[in-house]
């Protein structure tokens, strides 16, 4: 009698055996070394990006907080310098051009525009010839209503460019309820 083979599986040759002992033995762990390492150092380059992004943006927000303040610094030498309230009182243009060219007490970055107006929103002097002649009414109000205290608002030109508004009502140094810009 003859042993019986089950004929649905073939016989599997040597040569097919060592191929899949070489699959099972090299190939597949290979492979799974591969993915892990992928996976675990996209992990660790992710947060290195994160890492640098977050102190990115921190020093950003240093920076920006550093220039608010040197703005906020020079409104408040803007609007508590005599001579200069009496030039905007007196309408005398040509005298607060004088004053910004020569004194160096008022640091203006180049970055930064410095505009004054009137108490009837009229533009007296700016550092940029591309200024609007009159501050937008909204905040203007805001600025008469503030009581001396800095205002802000978030303004955008016609190309989208977003930018910080600061200001602060300039009072006359006799009457300090009379607002003269």
């Amino acid at each position: 009698t003859e042993p019986q083979y089950d004929k649905t599986y073939p016989k599997i040759g040597l040569r097919e055996r060592l191929f899949l002992y070489f699959l099972m033995t090299i190939i597949v762990p290979l492979l799974v070394f591969a993915t892990i390492y992928y996976w675990q150092t996209s992990e660790v380059v992710l947060e290195d990006i994160k890492e640098s992004n977050y102190l990115e943006h921190e020093k950003k927000s240093i920076e920006l907080n550093h220039q608010i303040a040197q703005s906020k610094l020079t409104l408040t030498k803007v609007a508590l310098d005599y001579p200069l309230q009496q030039y905007i009182v007196e309408n005398d243009q040509d005298s607060l051009l004088n004053t910004f060219l020569r004194d160096k007490k008022f640091v203006i970055q180049p970055y930064e525009t410095l505009n004054i107006y009137s108490y009837r929103n009229q533009l007296l002097f700016s550092n940029n010839e591309n200024t609007n002649r009159y501050l937008d009414h909204h905040f203007f109000e805001k600025l008469r209503d503030s009581k001396k205290q800095l205002s802000y608002t978030i303004q955008t030109d016609s190309f989208n460019n977003i930018s910080l508004v600061l200001g602060m009502p300039i009072y006359h140094h006799r009457n300090t309820n009379e607002i003269v810009g």
